[in-house]
């Protein structure tokens, strides 16, 4: 099992990154990939929404499982671009905007070095919480990741 974990400040409220996060059909803006909604969700918060991803030549679903007022939890449908993907958004208040820790989970297919794995979903995570605070005109305090 492979674990990603990423932590970065945002100069932004943490409402306003809750809303980007929550727009689907935009993820596009910050993480390399095309998104479109495949089917709405079930209730008002999100739940049960499935978003259609292209990326990296795959194509692929995830189901946002949970939503509350600070927290985003989804799940990659089927066993491709990797098996048991979860993710989890955690957006934590901060004196000077906010803080986001992004973990994921995940399990690299037989014939993927785990390690290249890990090092692409970082990369991707990093790359795409670094946009998404240009987005909202805040700045990227800091950042870390293991």
């Amino acid at each position: 099992m492979l674990t990603i974990s990423l932590t970065k400040s945002i100069n932004a409220s943490a409402d306003d990154v809750h809303s980007a996060l929550l727009d689907h059909e935009q993820l596009g803006r910050f993480f390399n990939g095309s998104f479109s909604v495949k089917q709405p969700a079930t209730c008002s918060t999100g739940v049960g929404l499935i978003r259609e991803i292209t990326m990296r030549g795959e194509k692929f679903c995830e189901e946002v499982i949970a939503v509350t007022q600070r927290c985003i939890h989804y799940r990659i449908i089927g066993n491709k671009p990797v098996r048991n993907h979860y993710g989890s958004i955690h957006i934590i208040d901060s004196n000077d905007g906010c803080k986001i820790n992004y973990l994921i989970t995940c399990q690299a297919l037989w014939w993927q070095p785990s390690f290249i794995v890990k090092k692409i979903i970082n990369q991707d995570m990093s790359q795409g919480l670094t946009k998404l605070a240009e987005h909202l005109n805040g700045r990227s305090i800091n950042s870390s990741s293991d």
